[in-house]
């Protein structure tokens, strides 16, 4: 048992330190590679990352589904406010760290009557909450600098949003701020998932009798459970108000709290990774799908004002490829495409998998709105025909190694991108459609052989038998 724990903590640090390498490289690079409008998106990102990562903990540890995480970072916004008008002295980052004390204790008090309730009832209990503070918010909106308890200015007066931080005050700062007070929270949360209050709560999850049995107090693990959650989105509602000062109720509606757990199961519950996925996917897709489809006037004029809701399309799909094929998410199956690259068993990326998916549905979308127009086209091509050129490439040489096969399918997918950029985008077309097209000819030619040759090599067998 020892030996395992030490694995366990040696794996666990591993990749810890991985990921804030990997982490701190891209906090560095996004800033110089992004312009100011895309900066401030990926920021919000970032801050909504934390309370990806504490519904995932929910419901990947306890088997519980939280739909009141928004509402609660509401909460935490509303505080922040409140508190940062009141003690204008007090440094931000002690408001905060208030605001997420008290949005703990608003988030227990909510979690404590339904512990005994799981699965739909409880998902109904926190939908109705979400709903319940939607309605709040409406009616009583965020405090704007006044004098009161809600803050509201008089007649004849105008509203006074605090402050940023002095280091906060441009694009830059503030996302270095916001990604550093993020990183905080996860390590927080990485810290419980991975030490004794995470085991405790996988036993639970695996058998509430079971774990009773080898002394683990249910209740007490369940509370700890929503008081670190509820802290640390209570803290992301806070960040969510330095930008600019000010919050509205529009961003914390019940139905973005559904939205959110959607986007949490495709990204993976599972894993910290997921919870980045799901904060880029539910802040920055939605933008990137409005410039994709702007930039296409056949498109917009065809969809008209409905394509706003093509988001809600596009989360429904990866809902239910999720909920089928992939259960662990993207970041499950970026997990499995490692393993299946380091044992070179087969091409790492299957067409059931959430990567896959995700490449396909979200990468376009996403390099035609960061991307010049004449450029994205060739880059989704190459990324398409190197997709699409993998498996057909496998059946035709048995015996390459997945490693080769994806080389060759990439090298095929950068040249053809290359000649369209040189040629023009009819000329990609024509040439990824013939290539496509013919190795999926010979791989079918070639498949039609084997099966004729076992039939052959059968009936053989049969006539010498006899």
């Amino acid at each position: 048992m020892k030996g395992l724990k030490v694995m366990w903590e040696s794996r666990a640090k591993s990749g810890l330190t991985i990921g804030l390498l990997a982490g701190g490289l891209w906090a560095l690079a996004i800033p110089m590679a992004v312009d100011d409008y895309w900066l401030r998106l990926l920021t919000t990102s970032v801050i909504y990352v934390v309370v990806a990562a504490g519904v995932g903990l929910l419901f990947s540890r306890l088997g519980i589904v939280s739909l009141n995480q928004i509402a609660l970072m509401g909460v935490g916004g509303w505080i922040f406010l409140r508190l940062s008008y009141w003690l204008d002295a007090v440094p931000s980052m002690l408001i905060m760290c208030l605001a997420g004390l008290a949005t703990m204790g608003i988030g227990v008090l909510i979690g404590l009557p339904s512990l005994r309730l799981s699965g739909l009832s409880l998902a109904v209990v926190t939908l109705m909450f979400a709903a319940f503070a939607e309605i709040v918010f409406t009616s009583i909106g965020f405090p704007t600098g006044n004098n009161g308890w809600r803050g509201e200015p008089a007649p004849g007066e105008t509203s006074v949003p605090i402050p940023s931080p002095a280091f906060a005050e441009s694009n830059t700062g503030l996302w270095f701020y916001v990604v550093i007070t993020t990183t905080v929270m996860l390590l927080l949360l990485w810290v419980f998932l991975t030490g004794r209050w995470g085991r405790a709560w996988a036993a639970i999850k695996q058998s509430e009798p079971g774990a009773v049995s080898i002394g683990i107090h249910v209740t007490s693990s369940k509370v700890t459970a929503l008081a670190v959650v509820s802290f640390t989105t209570g803290v992301s509602g806070a960040l969510l108000a330095v930008p600019t000062g000010s919050l509205v109720s529009q961003s914390f509606s019940a139905i973005s709290s559904v939205i959110l757990f959607a986007v949490v199961l495709i990204g993976g519950a599972f894993s910290l990774v997921g919870a980045v996925l799901a904060g880029l996917l539910f802040v920055a897709l939605p933008p990137a799908l409005e410039a994709l489809v702007a930039r296409i006037p056949v498109v917009l004029e065809l969809l008209g004002p409905t394509f706003t809701n093509l988001i809600y399309v596009a989360f429904g799909i990866g809902l239910i490829q999720s909920l089928i094929a992939s259960p662990r998410g993207i970041a499950g199956d970026l997990a499995g495409v490692g393993v299946r690259l380091r044992r070179a068993q087969r091409w790492p990326l299957d067409p059931s998998d959430a990567v896959f998916a995700f490449i396909v549905l979200v990468v376009p979308p996403l390099s035609l709105a960061l991307l010049d127009l004449s450029l994205a086209v060739y880059v989704v091509a190459a990324i398409w025909i190197s997709l699409w050129l993998v498996h057909p490439l496998r059946t035709l040489w048995p015996s390459r190694s997945p490693r080769g096969i994806a080389l060759i399918g990439i090298a095929v997918g950068l040249l053809i991108g290359a000649l369209g950029f040189l040629a023009g985008p009819w000329v990609c077309l024509l040439a990824a459609l013939l290539v496509v097209v013919s190795v999926n000819f010979l791989r079918k030619r070639l498949a039609r052989r084997l099966v004729k040759m076992d039939e052959e090599l059968a009936s053989e067998g049969i006539h010498a038998q006899l």
